[in-house]
């Protein structure tokens, strides 16, 4: 599995509702794939991808 910011649709999985990252004891994911699931979510967040958690109706 190739975790890239430009997948929004297997990052999306990992966000919950209000955009917040699901923990790694949640998602059960290796801590190495974890580190790279969150440096691409934060970077797909940055390039306006997805949105930041608290702003829902900015």
């Amino acid at each position: 599995m190739i975790i890239d910011f430009r997948n929004l649709a297997l990052l999306i999985r990992w966000i919950d509702a209000g955009y917040f990252i699901i923990p790694r004891q949640s998602s059960k994911l290796r801590l190495i794939c974890y580190k790279r699931l969150v440096k691409q979510i934060k970077l797909a967040r940055y390039l306006a991808l997805l949105p930041y958690p608290g702003l829902k109706g900015i």
